[in-house]
């Protein structure tokens, strides 16, 4: 880990994790770990870029009973800190500390998993749910980008010549703010393609897209990296990881934000995120739940899924859809 320390501490009683390093992420899948899981973490350890969206599609995400595990992406948050990407499953828990404290991040019993960004990260553990809060942010070190370790306890903490003792409170109210992103699936996540006989299947640029959306009656458009819809979308004032592509809304009506809501492909699932637009954004699932989404919230959809936006429906596909859909209408949108 670059400007960082990972280790494997004491954990009496605690089950055990497989660690892989990664030069921009920390991954523990509960052991014994699948050897395919460990080789596709592996193949990505060495990437500085590497996407939560690559990491996420080798873990065990599909099956109701696949192992629980833990991810963390790091991203430079100033001196002496880090800002995280966090996915948990499972038994797995995350204890992180800030300048503010200390505070545990888990899965809660959402499937496939519960992912979360949090800034001014400066140390964390990875241990069992069972473990209590916190703990020594301490013990045996691991190697660099590539290496593997097994234990009950799994943690990072920057290193000691880049760590700021004290960071003052302009500096913390530049960076972003904690976020707690909740993902609900409506339905089950479809397996992933079946591994070919001797390998491992390719994640990232070379995998197809799994999903599509479509903008009112406009055609539809695969969905192969982040996107922002709005009325006149704008890319994030702090630029990080895979830019979006932005899409604004033909003839949209004052009630879409100018940049309104985000879907981003994770693995195989879509997540849909409202960026704290005016007017809020409805998921309408298959069977026609409703679930109006808090500023910043996000959730995973499933194909043939409805957001109203401000009176502008966007639809989720399935790429694989054949069949011709009736133009979108606005019959039943969400208040």
């Amino acid at each position: 880990m670059d400007e960082g320390r990972v280790f494997i501490g004491a954990g009496d009683g605690l089950p055990d994790w497989d660690v892989v390093v990664g030069r921009a992420f920390l991954a523990a899948v509960a052991a014994p770990a699948d050897a395919r899981t460990l080789a596709g973490l592996g193949r990505l350890a060495d990437d500085p870029g590497a996407l939560v969206e690559e990491l996420v599609g080798v873990l065990p995400t599909a099956a109701a009973d696949a192992a629980g595990f833990a991810l963390v992406r790091f991203d430079d948050d100033g001196p002496g800190a880090r800002r995280v990407t966090a996915v948990v499953r499972g038994d797995a828990a995350l204890d992180l500390r800030s300048p503010g404290g200390s505070r545990r991040f888990d899965d809660r019993g959402i499937r496939p998993f519960h992912l979360a960004e949090f800034g001014d990260v400066t140390s964390l553990l990875i241990r069992s749910a069972a473990a209590g809060l916190d703990g020594p942010h301490d013990g045996e070190h691991v190697g660099g980008p590539g290496a593997t370790a097994r234990g009950p306890v799994v943690g990072w903490s920057c290193d000691a010549a880049h760590a700021a003792t004290d960071v003052d409170e302009e500096t913390r109210a530049r960076r972003a703010p904690t976020t707690d992103t909740q993902l609900v699936l409506p339905v089950p996540v479809p397996p992933a393609p079946a591994t070919p006989v001797g390998g491992v299947p390719a994640v990232g640029a070379d995998r197809p897209a799994a999903s599509a959306f479509r903008i009112g009656d406009a055609p539809s458009q695969p969905l192969e990296g982040p996107v922002y819809v709005g009325r006149r979308p704008s890319p994030p004032r702090i630029p990080g990881g895979v830019a979006p592509t932005l899409h604004a809304v033909p003839s949209a009506l004052p009630a879409v934000s100018s940049t309104h809501v985000e879907l981003r492909p994770v693995g195989r699932t879509v997540v849909v995120t409202d960026l704290h637009s005016r007017n809020g954004t409805t998921v309408i699932g298959p069977s026609g739940t409703r679930r109006r989404l808090r500023g910043g919230e996000s959730v995973v959809v499933a194909p043939g899924s409805r957001l109203d936006i401000g009176g502008t429906l966007v639809e989720i596909l399935a790429v694989a859809e054949d069949r011709v859909r009736e133009p979108l209408t606005d019959e039943g949108q969400g208040t």
